[in-house]
């Protein structure tokens, strides 16, 4: 697998308004499954029938659980310059969870009574034109699931809530094989410190690095050593709303890197 040197995306794939389009196709990474281990695991995390997210074993442990309202996942192939919705919706009972080898996303009741209406995703259910008369079927064996996994990520972002007009969010992004740049935007509850997520992940990721399989050059070396063994933190927007980002100095194009994972 060839390596990506040099990450991609820059400040203004967070910052940019997205374009009202219709959505299609290649790698998006949150969406709604069936429950059961029928899924490629690597591509898609795999939920019990009680809806429990099964660990991996580079997860070792999930942690505190982060609660979110939405999550919404954008997109811009290669050969454009606007950012469309693939998939996107809002819930109050989104979790979230930082491992040690990924950042994962699950909603069970993903579309129960007044809970929130999704559409787009890994298999493109339509669900804001579900009727609640059936929303109990349709809603039996699935859940709304996903995950950036350390390997893609190409860059990340938060942004603070500093007034009744703005919130927590954090922004992953990652470009697939098809060279298209997605990135997946979650909405924090109040209680939940955007800048501290996203730094913990920074530590996670960068650690989970140096782990891979595949060799590691002097710049790679140098970017680990600032946020692992120097304490440095992403640098901060001059603006206060504004996006706080940093980008990876490598990663693979999703959802190719299996093979060079750690093997623990």
């Amino acid at each position: 697998m060839q390596l990506e040197r040099g990450a991609a995306p820059t400040e203004a794939d967070v910052t940019a308004a997205p374009a009202k389009k219709k959505w299609s196709g290649e790698y998006c990474a949150v969406g709604i499954v069936e429950t059961g281990p029928g899924n490629d695991p690597f591509c898609v995390p795999i939920a019990d029938d009680s809806y429990h997210i099964m660990p991996e074993v580079q997860d070792h442990s999930f942690g505190m659980l982060l609660p979110a309202t939405a999550v919404s996942v954008e997109k811009c192939p290669k050969d454009k310059d606007r950012y469309t919705q693939a998939m996107g919706g809002s819930n109050p009972d989104i979790s979230v969870f930082v491992t040690d080898s990924r950042v994962v996303i699950a909603c069970e009741k993903y579309n129960k009574g007044n809970g929130g209406r999704w559409v787009g995703g890994l298999t493109a259910i339509a669900a804001n034109a579900i009727t609640r008369g059936v929303e109990g079927r349709l809603r039996r064996g699935k859940i709304l699931v996903g995950h950036v996994r350390y390997e893609w990520l190409a860059m990340l972002a938060y942004y603070r809530k500093v007034s009744w007009l703005t919130e927590e969010k954090l922004v992953l992004l990652y470009v697939d094989t098809q060279k298209t740049k997605w990135r997946v935007i979650i909405t924090f509850k109040k209680q939940v410190n955007a800048a501290d997520v996203a730094n913990d992940i920074l530590r996670r990721a960068c650690y989970y690095r140096t782990r891979m399989l595949d060799e590691i050059d002097e710049k790679e070396a140098a970017f680990y050593d600032r946020f692992l063994n120097r304490g440095e933190l992403i640098p901060q927007s001059e603006k206060p709303d504004g996006a706080s980002s940093i980008a990876m100095p490598t990663y693979y194009h999703a959802p190719r890197g299996e093979e060079k994972r750690p093997l623990n």
